[in-house]
């Protein structure tokens, strides 16, 4: 059974790490691999945007589900969404699950602060409106 739970914490992990770290973040990929290890996917290449990188990685996810190579995918991807709640735009984190028979995006709102004038400071706090959404598996079909 593909470890979706591991998948989605790191890649969330590695997706707040970033956001700490230099205030934004291009999409990231953690896979789990046929033989049940877990890494991170790199996607080389000089894209900026981020609809073209999202498109890198389903591609090589799409390939390595067909030669059988991969388990599981999380692609991590920095998004404006509506709050559920008042409908004012939000920073959020959705990372996308799939696997074979599984299709889920879930989407964790936060709030990032930034203090200090030559050491910058930033602070993450995650929301608690965590929603996980079924959708379409454009990974494994």
């Amino acid at each position: 059974m593909a470890k979706l739970d591991e998948l989605w914490q790191d890649a969330l992990h590695m997706a707040l790490e970033l956001l700490e770290k230099r205030g934004e973040f291009a999409p990231v990929c953690m896979v789990e691999m046929a033989d049940g290890t877990v890494q991170p996917l790199i996607v080389a290449g000089d894209a900026t945007d981020t609809n073209e990188l999202i498109g890198w990685y389903v591609e090589e996810l799409q390939a390595r589900a067909q030669n059988g190579e991969l388990a599981a995918s999380a692609l991590a991807v920095d998004v404006r969404v509506k709050h559920p709640e008042t409908g004012a735009a939000t920073d959020a984190i959705i990372t996308m699950l799939r696997s074979a028979g599984h299709a889920t995006d879930i989407t964790t709102p936060y709030m990032l602060e930034t203090s200090g004038f030559l050491r910058r400071k930033r602070t993450i706090t995650l929301g608690t409106q965590v929603e996980a959404t079924p959708t379409n598996n454009e990974v494994f079909g």
